[in-house]
């Protein structure tokens, strides 16, 4: 399972999968189901490190019974977002090009945010320097001696 850091595990949901050709006709041969187990896929993927699910029989049956469907129904949902080219499957590994497209834009998104940290923290601390200077400058003025309190000055 992929867990990140600080993260709140995430991923952009299009507005309109549900309208595009392909998921049309996965909604038209499964109903509501086909499109439910896709997403469910597409969160799986994002969850593991490697961003491929094994088409095993374990996970098959572990899957369809997260989902309360068959082994059967979830076989069938895949077969057919790998022929509508919604997954890639190689071997017997499933993965989704809008998967690696959003693992990839949130590396990119982190980069830039981690670059723009540390320079940041660097011009805070070329800043502090800085100011280091100036309050020691201040506090090398010559002071002239203050009077003694109590003694009577003639």
């Amino acid at each position: 399972m992929f867990i990140m850091g600080k993260e709140t595990p995430y991923f952009s949901h299009d507005y309109y999968s549900r309208t595009s050709d392909e998921m049309q006709v996965l909604i038209e041969d499964f109903g509501p189901a086909g499109y439910g187990i896709f997403w469910a896929l597409i969160e799986i993927l994002h969850e593991e490190e490697t961003h491929e699910i094994e088409l095993t029989e374990i996970f098959f049956r572990s899957f369809a019974k997260q989902l309360s469907t068959s082994v059967e129904q979830v076989q069938q949902v895949v077969q057919s977002c790998v022929l509508y080219k919604l997954f890639l499957q190689t071997e017997n590994k499933i993965t989704s090009n809008r998967v690696n497209r959003n693992i990839e834009m949130r590396a990119e998104i982190s980069e830039s945010r981690s670059k723009a940290g540390k320079a940041s923290a660097a011009k805070r601390a070329l800043n502090k320097e800085n100011l280091t200077s100036v309050e020691h400058l201040s506090t090398d003025v010559q002071q002239n001696p203050t009077k003694e309190i109590g003694r009577a000055h003639v």
